[in-house]
């Protein structure tokens, strides 16, 4: 049986090709934990030979589009990002991990939003660490979740 990480990282990649670029890995959307790992390579690295800014962004705004993709009660609901504000805390040297909690609860508040409004917004706070689990960057991103008109 196919792991959710493995179908929903199958989808994002032939989805939004930049996930494919980045070589991400979605490694949770379980147990209220969104997580995803990008690794430093070619690819991801800058002119200086740290992870590049843009990407550790892109790492922290998939996480809100997990969420919604994994546990949406209907297909028809799609998320966007509003706004992401992302304050990097230190060069990044090795790979990332970007990472947010959104608990069951909340996801039962989402779906019954989407079920009587048809729309849903939220706020998350991702926290992107290296390989040794130092933080690297801290997001906060506000998202909607809308219907997709035919």
């Amino acid at each position: 049986m196919e792991r959710i990480e493995t179908a929903l990282e199958s989808w994002v990649r032939a989805q939004l090709p930049l996930y494919e670029f980045m070589d991400l890995e979605i490694t949770s959307v379980s147990d209220g934990l969104y997580q995803c790992r990008v690794p430093l390579g070619r690819n991801t690295g800058n002119h200086v030979n740290t992870f590049h800014a843009a990407l550790q962004f892109a790492a922290a705004e998939i996480l809100g589009g997990l969420i919604v993709l994994s546990r949406r009660s209907d297909e028809k609901y799609v998320p966007v990002v509003k706004r992401l504000d992302i304050e990097y805390r230190r060069p990044a040297l090795s790979d990332i991990t970007a990472e947010v909690r959104f608990a069951d609860a909340q996801v039962e508040v989402m779906n019954a939003a989407l079920a009587t409004d048809g729309r849903y917004d939220f706020e998350l706070r991702p926290v992107i660490r290296d390989a040794a689990g130092e933080v690297v960057a801290e997001a906060t991103g506000y998202y909607a979740v809308r219907t997709m008109e035919p």
